[in-house]
């Protein structure tokens, strides 16, 4: 397994979850907001950058490009 004795935290424990649940958990604690929007199957492809400040994504859906 793994040893988290180095680990400095003042949190008591742990959760180990699979990254496929993490990410079903997030996306429901992120629907709360009312400008939140997922999309699914968006392949991103590149970021968006304001000088060495990352600003957003361009990624490639079914029916084109689009930035967010």
């Amino acid at each position: 397994m793994a040893s988290f004795d180095g680990l400095r935290t003042r949190l008591t424990c742990i959760t180990l979850v699979r990254q496929d649940r993490f990410l079903d958990f997030l996306a429901a604690e992120a629907e709360r907001y009312p400008t939140f929007r997922r999309h699914i199957g968006a392949n991103v492809r590149e970021l968006v950058t304001e000088g060495e400040a990352v600003r957003g994504a361009r990624y490639q859906a079914q029916d084109g490009w689009r930035e967010v």
